[in-house]
């Protein structure tokens, strides 16, 4: 999900650019969420975060050196506090691929507008109104029925990108109250510097703890340090780490050109491109009461995050 929110006067073509951009966007992100997936088994959460952020901050240092953009952010600390949480947000919400649907971990993760609302008003004293309130008892009402509590077989999975929601929602509100000077792209380039710091910490500390490696063969993409990458594994990873700074300008420019409110209510098309994916590449078809909690989580973000026009809108999760 994206973070710039301009408000400009919008012909029609950039209206119709920007839906272009944004639907470009999130058909990349997710169809990138659904290759960490597949290739979970052979590589680990600290090589995604190493090596696609590796090969992606040339290209986002070269944007920022074009737009002359500042490298050092006004307020390193908040920079460096919202990344941390940003980071955490994708660290859970990988580790839970794996385990579970992509589909049902993304609608999950996309409660996000729905926690904003909700810690905004209890922190920041924003006003909730009664539309955002319907998509907060809409969105836990998806929550519940996905995980069936009555029947006693709960897939606490579904928990991991319930807590990387929680993460988002706080990435969120620093974006929000504390960075709201900073770049678009120099947050990025922050973002991605503290990857592949988590990454390499990561992968250091799992090679010191040595588990058992019955342990290990059950969560490798966790669990496991530096895996030998064949050639193909290589070349996905590169390709992540190039695309990624078009997907972010694409995501970025959609919110530039375009109305907030229709570009974050299209910002949801990631939970259909992820729906695709998961049949494509997984055969992952959820029955009717997932598709159930799949349709309220995705009606209450729309809710969530949008106000009346002229309103300001929420930012999300990218």
């Amino acid at each position: 999900m994206a973070t710039n929110v301009v408000s400009r006067p919008n012909s029609q073509e950039q209206v119709l650019l920007g839906v272009a951009c944004i639907l470009f966007a999130t058909a990349g992100m997710s169809l990138t969420d659904a290759l960490i997936k597949y290739f979970s088994a052979n590589i680990t959460v600290w090589q995604v975060f190493v090596l696609r952020s590796a090969f992606a901050l040339p290209c986002l240092y070269l944007i920022a050196r074009w737009k002359g953009n500042a490298l050092m952010p006004v307020s390193l600390f908040w920079t460096l506090m919202r990344s941390t949480f940003q980071v955490a947000g994708w660290l859970c919400f990988y580790v839970s691929l794996p385990l579970m649907s992509l589909s049902v971990a993304a609608v999950v993760v996309y409660t996000t507008p729905i926690l904003t609302a909700i810690f905004a008003a209890l922190i920041f004293k924003e006003e909730i109104t009664s539309r955002q309130w319907v998509g907060v008892a809409l969105g836990f009402a998806g929550v519940v029925v996905i995980l069936r509590p009555w029947t006693g077989d709960v897939n606490w999975a579904v928990l991991m990108p319930f807590v990387s929601a929680i993460f988002y929602t706080v990435t969120v509100l620093v974006t929000r109250q504390k960075c709201r000077d900073e770049r678009a792209t120099t947050l990025t380039i922050w973002s991605q510097m503290t990857f592949i710091t988590f990454g390499l910490a990561g992968a250091t500390i799992v090679a010191l703890l040595d588990f058992d490696q019955t342990l290990v063969a059950g969560y490798s993409f966790l669990l496991n340090s530096w895996p030998s990458l064949s050639a193909h594994e290589w070349g996905v990873l590169v390709a992540m780490g190039l695309t990624a700074s078009v997907l972010f300008i694409a995501a970025a420019r959609a919110y530039q050109i375009a109305p907030p409110q229709i570009i974050g209510t299209m910002d949801n098309s990631y939970l259909v491109w992820a729906a695709l994916w998961s049949i494509l590449l997984f055969d992952e078809i959820p029955d009717s009461l997932t598709l159930s909690g799949m349709a309220l989580i995705f009606v209450a973000g729309g809710l969530s995050a949008t106000r009346p026009l002229g309103g300001k809108s929420a930012i999300t999760r990218r």
